[in-house]
């Protein structure tokens, strides 16, 4: 549930490139609430606006797939979650990772693994590794452009 406060915080992002892609296109103007997770953190799956860990100060649109002191590994075009096979319904039939080739995260206190729902075409956890809490800007709540695709995210 989003909060009044989040609400009025809002910042406006328009997405910029086909990382997010079939959920989110290039032009695309979503709500990012900066105080969506004063009550609780991030969550498996929530799309969110993250700081770009090279310091250029871009803000990268991705999803949540990992959390704090979690195993994740990408292996084979398939995701899993400390030994778990996970399943991504928001690819779209797309597969988890590209290639057969493994990619393993032990993530720590406070790091969280974001990737692109278009892993082809995302630069993510996979490119500079698990993201620090503060680098979440703020959760997706409300996709505000184009019209025809509805107001969910």
């Amino acid at each position: 549930m989003i909060s009044l406060g989040s609400i009025v915080s809002s910042k406006a992002l328009v997405v910029r490139g086909d990382s997010m892609l079939p959920n989110f296109a290039k032009g695309d103007v979503v709500l990012v609430g900066r105080g969506a997770f004063k009550d609780a953190g991030p969550a498996r799956r929530d799309v969110v606006a993250v700081r770009d860990p090279g310091g250029s100060g871009m803000l990268y649109l991705k999803r949540i797939i990992g959390l704090p002191g979690e195993r994740v590994a990408l292996s084979d075009g398939l995701l899993y979650i400390d030994d778990q096979q996970t399943s991504e319904p928001y690819l779209g039939g797309l597969p988890s990772s590209l290639g057969l080739s493994t990619t393993n995260w032990l993530l720590g206190e406070g790091e969280y693994v974001v990737l692109g729902d278009s892993r082809s075409h995302s630069t993510d956890s996979r490119n500079f590794g698990p993201i620090r809490a503060d680098q979440i800007v703020g959760k997706a709540w409300l996709r505000v452009w184009p019209l025809d695709k509805g107001f969910g995210v």
